[in-house]
């Protein structure tokens, strides 16, 4: 077994032995119910338009459909490139008290040109399905932050085959939160990940704050990166705001820009959060 196969099954190993483990664990119930940051309205919690993920199960008896679109443009490694993600979405599932399932897949359009030249080419199509879990571990406990797992596996052989690997890209992330004031919360997400091209590890870090600035909206600064075993790291801030419609649907806009020569120079999008009750 070669070293990729070998990380692969390792991350593997460890998503399905910290879900047998957390299983058992008697977690306070507060940590599963919708959270209550803006002045006392229950909205549904979402991991979307940030990078940063929170360590929020979805509800009980409950499905949550996360959706948008991202545009990008910029000069990437050296080429002009113009990103279109038509679509994003992520189903969520609470299938157990204390962990989540998820399913999530992309279509994506990215068109590469040569800088005062007419050379380009185009890469379209769906990407890799990604299915994984979200393993609530803690409560917050003082300093002690609110803590949970999240693991996720992509599938090759559901992409498009502009956009298709030799392996299967998989990442883990521990999602850290701590509630600083009544309507402020900082999020952290640490961990690794491969993109099924055989580039080695990338490891992960993102920095996300939040802050309740009404009844039903939250303004959002995420930073995002990581450092690259091979190639160049990547750094990102992205800035928005969610509103709550109702409380089973939230609606998002955010912007950004890549301080990296491998993410685009400006990035924006836009989506929802979906709350359904079985």
């Amino acid at each position: 077994m070669n070293r990729k196969n070998i990380i692969f099954a390792l991350t593997l190993l460890m998503m399905l032995i910290s879900a047998g483990f957390m299983q058992g664990q008697n977690l306070n119930k507060r940590g599963q119910k919708l959270r209550d940051f803006i002045s006392g309205v229950k909205i549904p919690e979402s991991d979307r338009p940030t990078f940063t993920m929170n360590p929020v199960l979805s509800p009980e008896k409950s499905i949550v459909i996360e959706s948008g679109f991202e545009y990008g443009v910029g000069k990437v490694n050296g080429f002009d490139q113009t990103l279109l993600t038509y679509n994003t979405t992520t189903l969520r599932y609470r299938a157990f008290e204390n962990a989540e399932f998820r399913i999530n897949a992309r279509y994506t359009s990215n068109e590469y040109c040569v800088s005062d030249t007419l050379a380009s080419v185009s890469l379209s199509g769906l990407e890799a399905n990604g299915f994984g879990t979200k393993i609530f571990i803690s409560q917050q406990d003082g300093n002690i932050p609110e803590m949970a797992f999240i693991g996720e596996i992509r599938v090759p052989f559901f992409a498009g085959s502009d956009l298709s690997t030799d392996y299967a890209p998989h990442k883990f992330v521990f999602s850290l939160r701590w509630t600083l004031k009544e309507k402020v919360t900082a999020c952290t997400n640490l961990g690794a990940g491969w993109d099924g091209t055989g580039n080695g590890a990338k490891w992960l870090y993102s920095l996300c704050f939040e802050f309740a600035v009404a009844p039903k909206a939250v303004l959002f600064l995420d930073s995002f990166g990581y450092v690259a075993e091979k190639g160049a790291p990547g750094q990102q801030v992205n800035g928005g705001i969610n509103i709550m419609l109702s409380q089973k649907f939230l609606i998002d806009l955010f912007a950004g820009k890549g301080f990296s020569d491998t993410m685009p120079g400006f990035i924006g999008g836009a989506g929802f959060t979906w709350l359904i009750h079985r």
